[in-house]
Order: C-alpha cells, then sequence, then structure tokens
C-alpha cells in the first residue's frame, strides 16, 4: 500500500471516529433533552396538582371562613336577644314580684294565713294600718332568772297581762377561770326564750341577748325586749302593749 493510500485510510477513520463521537453526543444530547422534558413536564403536571389543591384548600377556607362569620353573627344576635329578654324578664319580676319591705310585708301575710288567721282579718288590719301606734305610756319591767343545767327553777318565769303571757328562758352556764360551770347564764351565749300565751301557744326566740318578739292577742300587741339583768343569771323584760292593728 502506497503512503498516499495510507493517509487516505487513515483520515476517513479519523472522519468516522468524528463522526461517531458527534452521533454519540447528539444522542446523549437527546437523551437529555427527553428527560429534562419528561421531568419539567412532571414537575410542571406536580406543581398545577399542587396549585389546584392549594386554590380548593383556600376555597374551603373562605366557605369555612364565612360559615364561621355567619355563626358569630348569629352568636351575637342571640347573646343580645338573650340579654334582651333576660332584662325584660328582670323587669317583670322587680314589677310583679315584691322587694324590700314590700316583700317582707308579704311573707309575713303568708305566715299569717298558714297559721289560719282569716284573709278578710288580714285585708282588714292592712286597710286600718297607720304609722302612729296606740300604745300604753309606761312600758312593764320585770326579771326572771336564765335557766341552766345547775339552777333549781327557782324565779325561772315572769308573767305579763294578768298571767295570760308567761316568758321563761334557757342558756349556757357561764364558767369560771378555772373552766367550772357556774349556775348563772353565760350572756355572750344564745339563749332560748319561750314566750307562752294562755292556752299553751308557744313563741321561741334564740340568740345573743337582746332579743325583741311581738305577740298579738285580741286587739292587743305585746312587744317583748329580753335584755342582760344588773344581776348576774338574771334577765329583764319590757313588755309594751299597743293597740291592734
Amino acid at each position: 500500500m502506497s503512503l498516499y493510500q495510507e493517509l487516505g485510510l487513515r483520515d476517513r477513520r479519523r472522519k468516522r471516529r468524528v463522526w461517531s463521537s458527534i452521533f454519540k453526543a447528539l444522542f446523549y444530547l437527546g437523551i437529555i433533552g427527553v428527560l429534562v422534558y419528561y421531568s419539567y413536564q412532571l414537575g410542571w403536571a406536580k406543581a398545577q396538582k399542587e396549585i389546584e389543591q392549594l386554590q380548593a384548600r383556600i376555597e374551603g377556607l373562605d366557605e369555612e371562613n364565612e360559615r364561621l362569620r355567619i355563626e358569630a353573627e348569629q352568636a351575637v344576635t342571640a347573646r343580645v336577644a338573650a340579654e334582651d329578654r333576660a332584662t325584660a324578664f328582670q323587669r317583670q319580676y322587680e314589677e310583679e314580684v315584691p322587694q324590700g319591705p314590700e316583700k317582707e310585708i308579704m311573707q309575713a301575710v303568708r305566715e299569717r294565713l298558714a297559721a289560719g288567721v282569716g284573709p278578710e282579718r288580714l285585708a282588714f288590719v292592712v286597710s286600718v294600718a297607720e304609722n302612729t301606734e296606740n300604745c300604753r305610756p309606761e312600758p312593764v319591767n320585770k326579771r326572771f332568772i336564765v335557766q341552766t343545767q345547775l339552777t333549781t327553777g327557782a324565779n325561772g318565769a315572769i308573767g305579763f297581762n294578768d298571767g295570760q303571757i308567761t316568758v321563761s328562758g334557757t342558756g349556757t352556764s357561764a364558767r369560771t377561770a378555772a373552766g367550772a360551770p357556774e349556775a348563772r347564764f353565760d350572756p355572750t351565749q344564745p339563749v332560748r326564750i319561750v314566750i307562752t300565751a294562755i292556752g299553751g301557744k308557744e313563741t321561741v326566740i334564740e340568740g345573743v341577748l337582746p332579743l325583741h318578739q311581738s305577740l298579738v292577742m285580741g286587739d292587743t300587741v305585746h312587744r317583748f325586749s329580753i335584755a342582760e339583768g344588773n344581776s348576774p343569771g338574771f334577765v329583764v323584760v319590757t313588755e309594751r302593749q299597743c293597740a291592734y292593728p
């Protein structure tokens, strides 16, 4: 083979290698391009799906927010309506249900009705009641010994209104400095006072002195005030009689 032919053969081989390299490069570039395009399509589809999901979520949040706003407005409206009803009920209650002195009067009326006093009698008493009272000018003062577990019962009761009313009482024994019980009662402790009307009807009041109680007999109300006496163990009962009603 001549030198010219050998050089031509080498040139052709070189050209084939060059074209082969170019073809391979184009082939790989094509594959890369296809992969890039496919990846782009996948990424775009995924991004589009995520965008749609986000839009759907935003729409759902908007709907939820609107629902909550409506519910909040309804709750406010309901609360305002409830407050208005409560105010109206309170106003009606205050207008229809007695308060203060009226409540006390109605309670006293119910108690007297329950005790058997006729409604006509109560109505009459209310109709003739006045601020001024017709009372005896001089009250009656008497004293008795409050009974304890150590007393014998002497001077343990007093009578008023010609013996038609009897007042007696019991209390807790006072104690010495050493703690031993004494016969006299302890005026710092509650006492039990019993007011007995003729016929055996008793009215009992309990508490720390002084105490007050009224008793109605016929057309007279007997007002009693019970206080600690000047002598140890005694209480003083003051009776004042007034016309009833």
